[in-house]
């Protein structure tokens, strides 16, 4: 922590900026200080990061209803699964610290209240994580969180393989989140033949790896 001695006028002008940001004044103040030193604040780079993934979501996966939350950086991708009702489910992206580290968190969601739906969510990403962890190793998959609606934390190790490359970063995202996309369709596709089911999530997650 460090400490300021700066004018009333700036101040004012400082928090005003940090207002329209949806910043903390801290925060606007590592900000500007940044910029004129060159560098990137860790707030920065998320922003940059999440604005980066959300072209190349768009592009490959125009159906997902996607919005960029905050100034924080955030983000929030809306699909459904082809089920009963068609029940809707999210992606949300946060960065999270681990061991001091940061580490892309994606969130999935549903607000619906069916067990059985849960229940195939469930089965569906420890699948998947099975599948990832001969492969790619992209995914850590949390338990579910108890409550109503259905959660599970999916922690992305590889995505700041390259903490200094914001490029490399985005790729590793929108990979993480069209495998996620393309291999939850498959899986609810082929509920009907569980052998069908096994042999085309695997084919749809090295399908989904080799088009990046």
């Amino acid at each position: 922590m460090y400490s300021l001695i700066l004018t009333d006028e700036v101040i004012e002008k400082i928090d005003e900026k940090a207002y329209q940001q949806g910043m903390s004044r801290s925060q606007m103040i590592d900000h500007l200080l940044a910029r004129e030193a060159g560098l990137y604040t860790p707030e920065q780079r998320t922003r940059m990061l999440v604005k980066e993934t959300a072209d190349r979501v768009s592009t490959v996966l125009p159906s997902l209803k996607l919005q960029i939350r905050s100034n924080w950086g955030s983000m929030e991708m809306a699909t459904y699964v082809r089920y009963k009702y068609n029940p809707s489910v999210k992606y949300s992206f946060d960065i999270v610290s681990v061991n001091g580290e940061p580490v892309g968190c994606l969130r999935l969601s549903s607000r619906t209240t069916s067990a059985e739906v849960q229940a195939l969510l469930n089965s569906y990403l420890d699948d998947l994580s099975r599948i990832d962890a001969a492969g790619a190793k992209f995914f850590l998959v949390s338990p579910a969180s108890p409550g109503r609606i259905f959660t599970r934390n999916v922690l992305l190790p590889r995505l700041f393989a390259d903490a200094n490359d914001i490029d490399a970063a985005a790729d590793h995202l929108s990979l993480c989140i069209s495998l996620l996309e393309k291999t939850m369709q498959t899986y609810f596709r082929t509920l009907d033949d569980p052998a069908l089911q096994a042999a085309e999530l695997a084919s749809a997650y090295r399908s989904g790896l080799s088009a990046n």
